[in-house]
């Protein structure tokens, strides 16, 4: 709720910024004048109720409600989901933020696994950071799923993609399990994933005797959505097949 025009100015500012992630409504006057101190600007971010266990669901703002930097933060910080959705039209811009996809494939005609996921991630790993947790229609990208050796009637399959390979979580119902998932983002970043993948291989050279699949480490494959990511020459989705994926 905004008074003066330099306030109000650099929130529109934000808004444009983050018109993708959030809705964003602005009070003057007496419409609000009970949901804030006399003569005083308040800005209020409210979660999505749709979440549960949310850490963060309400909260105001703090800081200099002048100083676009600080706004802009506060609002990044706040609006974009812990969990987002990949498609063709953001895909380059999501791997351009640099950190590994923690991938959820899903079947568009069971999405109760998108609300599972959501889920497991707000109660075991709001807090995590190193990665970008994602969901991805498994019809859209088939082709990351045939590569993992995947089909629709796998789904739904969880998967990290690190830009150099691809993992693949052994077990979708190990998501609700606390740290199990959180393994597994570990195992990546200390290089136990790439490291029992080799190991596994060279075993299973090595065996005569039938192994368990299940026994494997989480195997890994090349990666595909290495080639989301924009060239020095800024080759786009835009300019490229959507069969390539």
């Amino acid at each position: 709720m905004y008074s003066k025009f330099t306030n109000f100015k650099i929130f529109i500012y934000c808004c444009i910024l983050n018109n993708t992630n959030s809705r964003f409504l602005v009070g003057f006057g007496e419409l609000t004048k009970d949901l804030r101190p006399p003569g005083k600007n308040v800005l209020v971010y409210r979660g999505d109720p749709s979440i549960p266990n949310q850490k963060d669901y309400y909260s105001e703002y703090s800081g200099n409600m002048t100083s676009f930097k600080e706004l802009t933060f506060w609002v990044d910080k706040k609006c974009v989901p812990l969990v987002r959705e990949i498609n063709f039209d953001n895909a380059e811009e999501l791997s351009e933020e640099g950190l590994p996809f923690v991938l959820l494939f899903y079947n568009k005609h069971d999405l109760g696994a998108i609300q599972e996921f959501k889920t497991a991630i707000q109660r075991h790993l709001a807090d995590e950071n190193r990665v970008n947790f994602l969901t991805a229609d498994g019809e859209l990208f088939k082709h990351p799923l045939y590569h993992m050796g995947m089909s629709m009637g796998d789904l739904p399959v969880v998967a990290i993609d690190s830009f150099i390979h691809m993992y693949l979580f052994p077990r979708f119902e190990d998501i609700n399990q606390p740290g199990v998932l959180k393994k597994f983002i570990d195992d990546l970043f200390s290089g136990a994933l790439h490291y029992n993948f080799h190991l596994a291989l060279e075993a299973q050279e090595k065996s005569e005797s039938t192994i368990d699949p299940a026994e494997f480490p989480p195997v890994a494959h090349e990666s595909k959505f290495k080639e989301l990511k924009p060239s020095k020459h800024r080759y786009t989705l835009i300019n490229r097949s959507k069969d390539e994926l």
